[in-house]
Formats: C-alpha cells, sequence, structure tokens
C-alpha cells in the first residue's frame, strides 16, 4: 500500500514538477471520490475547509481590482487545495504505520533526487526546474525540489524513531535527507532543523530513553564526518561568511526583506478589501505581468513568508493555517512520545516560513496534509485512551 500511496504523491506534485498532468481535474477527481468523507468531516479536519475557503476567496479581488478571472485564481490556488489529500487517507483508511513508512521512503526519494540533480548540475546536466544561471552557479546554486517538506518530515520521523528503536537504519535516513538542507544553505533552515534536534533528544534524554553518553558518541564522529565531505564544509563557510560579512541581514535597514515588507504592506494594495481578503495569485494577464514587473524589482512576497503570503490570499487563510499547524500541540502533554516528531514538524515549519515561504512551496501542502492525517490518527488514539481509561477508573470504582 505504501508504494501505492507514494505513487499518488508523485503524480499529483506531477513527478517533482517533470510532468504536466492536469492536477485540479485529479483533485476534483479524489474529491468525489472522497465525497462521503468530506460531507462528513471529522471535527479535528474541519478548520481545513475554513482555510481553503479563505483562500477561494482571495480570488475574487483579484477579479475586481486586477482584471483576472476567478476560474484562473482558482486554478493558480491548486497547490494550496492538495491539503484536500488528507480526506484520501481518510477515506484508504491508512493506518498510521504504512503512513509513516511512506513519509520516510518519500522523504527519502526526494532527498536523493535532489542530491543526483546538485551532482548533474556540476555536469551540465538539469533535470528538475531550477534558476536560469544554475549551471553557472555550479555548487553556488540554491534550486529547490517540489515537496521539499517532505525532506523535514522524514528528517524528524527518522529521529524520533532512531531515539525510540535504536536502529541504525534511521541514521543513514538522516544522513540522506540532512545532505539536500546543509546543500541548499538556508541558514534560517540550518539553525531551526539543530534547535529542534536538540529539543527532540533533550526531551528523550529527560524520559530516560536515550543515554547522555550516546549522544556525545553519535554527534562528535558524525560531525567531524560531514566536515570532511567538500561541499557540506563549503556550505558552512558560505553561510557563516554571508552572515559574518553580507549587509543582507535583518539589521540592514537596506535589506531586501524590508523592502519587500514595505512594498507590500503600503504600495501592492489596490483596494482596502485586498489587506482582509488578499489579492489573489497572479496567473495570467495583467496580474501576472505586474507581478512580474515588481519581481525585476528584487522584491518577492515570498521572501517575507507567511507575512507575504497573508497580502496573496488573504491573513484570514494564514491564521488558519497557523490554527492547522499548531493543533496538534494539544497532544504533545501525553506521555506516548512516539508521535513528538509530528509536533516538532509544524513548528519546525512555522519557525522557518517568516523569511521564506517554505510552507508554501511546491507540493508542500501535500506533505503538510499527511503529517496533518498523522496528527489526527494521534488525536483519535488519545481519545481512545482517555475514554478507556476513564470507563475502566469508573469500573474499578
Amino acid at each position: 500500500m505504501k508504494y501505492i500511496l507514494i505513487l499518488i504523491l508523485l503524480i499529483f506534485s506531477n513527478f517533482y514538477g517533470l510532468t504536466t498532468f492536469p492536477i485540479m481535474l485529479l483533485l476534483i477527481l479524489m474529491l468525489i471520490y472522497c465525497k462521503q468523507c468530506i460531507l462528513s468531516p471529522p471535527k479535528y479536519a474541519k478548520k481545513i475547509f475554513y482555510f481553503t475557503l479563505f483562500v477561494a476567496i482571495s480570488s475574487i479581488p483579484a477579479y475586481l481590482f486586477r482584471g483576472q478571472p476567478i476560474l484562473a485564481s482558482l486554478r493558480a490556488s491548486t497547490g494550496y487545495f492538495l491539503i484536500f489529500i488528507f480526506f484520501l487517507f481518510l477515506k484508504l483508511k491508512i493506518n498510521k504505520q504504512t503512513t509513516e513508512k511512506t513519509i520516510i521512503i518519500f522523504g527519502t526519494l526526494t532527498s536523493t533526487i535532489y542530491i543526483i540533480q546538485f551532482i548533474l548540475l556540476q555536469k551540465g546536466i538539469v533535470f528538475l526546474q531550477v534558476q536560469e544561471n544554475a549551471i553557472e552557479l555550479a555548487t553556488d546554486a540554491r534550486f529547490r525540489i517540489a515537496c521539499s517538506a517532505s525532506i523535514f518530515l522524514a528528517y524528524f520521523c527518522a529521529l524520533n524513531k532512531y531515539l525510540i528503536y535504536k536502529n541504525k537504519k534511521y541514521l543513514i535516513i538522516l544522513f540522506i535527507t540532512f545532505l539536500p538542507i546543509i546543500i541548499q544553505a538556508f541558514r534560517a533552515q540550518i539553525a531551526a532543523l539543530i534547535v529542534f534536534t536538540i529539543i527532540m533528544i533533550y526531551v528523550f534524554w529527560k524520559k530516560g530513553l536515550f543515554k547522555i553518553n550516546r549522544i556525545v558518541f553519535l554527534l562528535i564522529p558524525s560531525i567531524y564526518l560531514l566536515l570532511q565531505i567538500p561541499i557540506v564544509k563549503e556550505k558552512l563557510e558560505y553561510m557563516m561568511d554571508k552572515q559574518t560579512n553580507s549587509t543582507q541581514t535583518f539589521a540592514d535597514d537596506d535589506y531586501i526583506r524590508w523592502k519587500a515588507l514595505n512594498f507590500f504592506s503600503s504600495e501592492y494594495q489596490k483596494s482596502p478589501v485586498e489587506y482582509i481578503a488578499g489579492s489573489g495569485i497572479p496567473h495570467q494577464g495583467t496580474f501576472k505581468k505586474e507581478m512580474e514587473n515588481i519581481i525585476t524589482e528584487g522584491l518577492f512576497y515570498q521572501d517575507i513568508g507567511l507575512i507575504g503570503a497573508a497580502f496573496i490570499i488573504g491573513p484570514i487563510s494564514i491564521l488558519f493555517l497557523i490554527y492547522l499547524f499548531l493543533k496538534p500541540l494539544s497532544f504533545i502533554k501525553s506521555n506516548n512520545i512516539q508521535n513528538l516528531y509530528i509536533c516538532i514538524y509544524f513548528l519546525f515549519m512555522l519557525s522557518i516560513s517568516f523569511t521564506n515561504a517554505e510552507i508554501l512551496r511546491d507540493g508542500n501542502f501535500l506533505i503538510h496534509a499527511i503529517a496533518f492525517y498523522i496528527s489526527y490518527l494521534c488525536y483519535k488514539e488519545k481519545k481512545y485512551y482517555n475514554q478507556t481509561y476513564a470507563k475502566n477508573k469508573t469500573t474499578s470504582i
């Protein structure tokens, strides 16, 4: 079953952007297939509808003030609507074990393809969508891959599994998923990854499930071996140099992200309505050309992450999205830390998505949907445990 699920993810991500399947049509067919689950959704998942509803509403200002047809805006919003994959997993009644295996395999596959493209890029061979000057930049190229969130989810899932079972195969997965992260050399991502890795290890150590000497034994040689890899060493030196010598930091008033924030908060809107509903997603016609002109000035709404996205799909959509990401924290207090990685994943994605649009990248809502589905299964487990405990307690009395 897990390989069927991986194929589904590949199809809905257009095989990492290599094909051109009509995803909107596939999504409509999937919604028809999952009609019963959608018409009677679990209470835990109802906020998914509110999020997608307000994303859809943003197409109205795009039509009224920017002349873009509503259908074009909805087509441009397909990537957000992929969160409905949650209902496909619900319809198929996929168990947690199968879902976790799917996550690890798909995340490892995504990482492997990214690494292969990076290696081939040095030889002038390109098969993924990369920047125009990627071949010229060689090892300095910082391209992205669809479903990039699967790398992070697989990383935290594998870390969680290793801390529980101490199986060395999970260390291999950690290494494979960590390499694309270091190759991309985004400071915020790497810093957040280190912080949340330490938090996970600390939680397991605090509960006596992982010894401090094992941590030291693993970390020191692992760091040493990583530093022996030329590209890792080069990327770390690049990030250190950028942090210490570059003017592109938040301390600089001319930092491009400050400029983007000032522009999108004060000059971008054509009507006060857009502050509430968003402008819609540029997809065609004059609206698309207008955004292209803005981009040529180096102003990307993606550079200011969720704040930038609020100007496009509306702040209400973003608030519901944040709610969905924080909802799994409701069961983090339980003693079952097998589910810790889900909470960590959502917190990690939020933490890195105010200086970039990682949450919103192509295909990532497929991954968020799967993570949310696991959080729903965890919620059901906790609810069942509480009900059983209460029943047994009543019976014993």
